[in-house]
């Protein structure tokens, strides 16, 4: 192992987040806010209300509080993603400092095979807090590594707080409890009995950050319901076994879809290091891999965001397994290996990202994330649409009044230019016929009313992408 000096390691991290940065923050904005983004940023308002823990019980306790620091009422798209491009530069300096212990090949592959994923690349490009915590993972498998080595009670402390900040802005990071206890008892230094009493400072740190958030449940009668569903271990329809199965089967339809044939060579570049790395860093591979195969067979019905929770921690493993690999071959053979394959990488990478800055809605991505992010309802096409042409439809402070779920008409006016917000009120009340507003703005049936069966008239009509039922400005009697 050829550990680099100071002086290379920096300008590595160096380099490796002006890429991230340089890739990341291009058109922020251009893809419109998802339903969960919209979520996120209500509750990021609701900090500034001094309401820290609105809604937690999904199990994202803290993500919204670095969203409050970029103060979302002005620019809440750019505020909301912009959060999560300032986590990921945190993860990747901890994924170069790792490879930079294994080489400067390993270092240059953490860069590469990081900056150019395309699943990595989608997601730390929203306001949503999975990538977020798979880069406090990977900060936890950094500060891990340190603690085997050092056994010291700074960085026991500095450990625990990682893992703590992995699970509080994602719950479902909560099996990468494992990763500290499988380096440490692996890879670790000393006696026993003082890795143990390590460990047990770990666990008092991350209990020590969740008291006051779940102190906080208790006492308002709450719980993480949401969070603990997701990782139920399957259900009485779909035991553990196939939902193991069907698992595999989502992670690798997640895994290809990014990018077509760029998600395939990240996928396959990506998994091969993974292989080599269970013989040449057995302790690495068993704890990033333990939690992970735990995520498989408790983890119910998963969306392509769910697995970005590891992600990070993968690119890392694969990254330094295959950079010993390079160091073995050595001399100018291994430069132009990893020359190779870093080229390679962000070249089929330059037109995923062109496609994301300029024409979002063309992007190949996995069947679920399609729906979830272009055509159906959680996405904003069609509502971004509305509420910027507003001014030009309605007069000015006239009631326009929001038919669609409550999270909706919150995402909704974060678009809202002064005097044309919607009126968020229960679908009851208004399908009822008691809404009392002269416009609605009707988001799709079921969700709307066909409103042309009372007499209505349509305004305009804002389509989503491949013909789905677009969204309608009506007029009212």
């Amino acid at each position: 192992m050829l550990e680099l000096s100071r002086k290379v390691r920096l300008w590595l991290a160096v380099i490796g987040l002006l890429l991230l940065a340089g890739t990341r923050l291009p058109a922020l904005t251009a893809l419109p806010l998802h339903n969960d983004e919209g979520l996120h940023l209500t509750r990021a308002v609701q900090v500034w209300n001094l309401k820290p823990f609105w809604e937690i019980g999904d199990g994202k306790i803290v993500n919204h509080w670095l969203i409050a620091a970029f103060y979302p009422q002005n620019a809440p798209d750019f505020a909301g993603r912009v959060a999560t491009v300032f986590v990921a530069l945190i993860g990747l300096a901890a994924g170069i400092a790792i490879g930079s212990r294994y080489g400067t090949y390993a270092g240059w592959l953490v860069i590469a095979l990081w900056v150019g994923s395309p699943y990595l690349f989608f997601y730390e490009r929203t306001a949503l807090s999975d990538a977020e915590a798979g880069a406090f993972v990977c900060l936890t498998l950094w500060a891990a590594l340190r603690l085997a080595r050092s056994n010291a009670l700074r960085d026991a402390v500095l450990t625990g707080f990682a893992l703590a900040l992995a699970a509080l802005f994602k719950l479902t990071a909560a099996p990468f409890a494992a990763l500290p206890v499988l380096i440490v008892m692996l890879a670790g230094r000393g006696a026993w009995w003082g890795r143990i009493g390590r460990l047990a400072i770990v666990g008092a740190v991350v209990v020590a950050c969740f008291a006051v958030p779940v102190g906080y449940l208790a006492w308002r009668g709450g719980n993480f319901g949401i969070a603990g569903a997701w990782l139920a271990g399957g259900s009485e329809s779909l035991p553990l076994v196939a939902n193991f199965v069907q698992n595999i089967g989502r992670l690798w339809e997640a895994f290809t879809g990014f990018g077509g044939g760029l998600g395939w060579a990240s996928a396959i570049v990506i998994g091969a290091g993974v292989g080599f790395a269970i013989s040449t860093r057995p302790a690495l591979a068993a704890a990033v891999m333990v939690p992970f195969a735990a995520l498989l067979v408790i983890g119910v019905e998963p969306m392509p965001r769910h697995w970005v929770v590891s992600l990070p921690a993968f690119i890392v493993l694969s990254a330094v397994s295959l950079g010993g690999l390079v160091q073995r071959i050595g001399g100018r053979r291994g430069v132009h290996v990893v020359g190779s394959t870093v080229g390679i990488v962000l070249a089929c990478f330059v037109p995923f990202a062109a496609a994301a800055y300029t024409a979002p809605a063309t992007l190949t991505l996995p069947p679920l994330d399609r729906e979830q992010f272009i055509s159906g309802h959680p996405s904003g096409y069609g509502l971004r649409e509305a509420m910027i042409a507003l001014p030009s439809l309605v007069p000015p402070n006239t009631d326009v009044v929001a038919d669609m779920f409550p999270d909706s008409c919150r995402r909704a006016n974060f678009y809202a230019l002064p005097g044309y917000s919607l009126r968020c009120i229960d679908l009851a009340v208004l399908h009822a016929g008691q809404g009392g507003a002269a416009y609605v703005l009707a988001e799709k049936p079921p969700i709307g009313l066909t409103y042309d069966a009372q007499g209505a008239q349509v305004i305009s009509e804002f389509p989503r992408p491949q013909g789905n039922s677009p969204v309608t400005l009506w007029r009212v009697r």
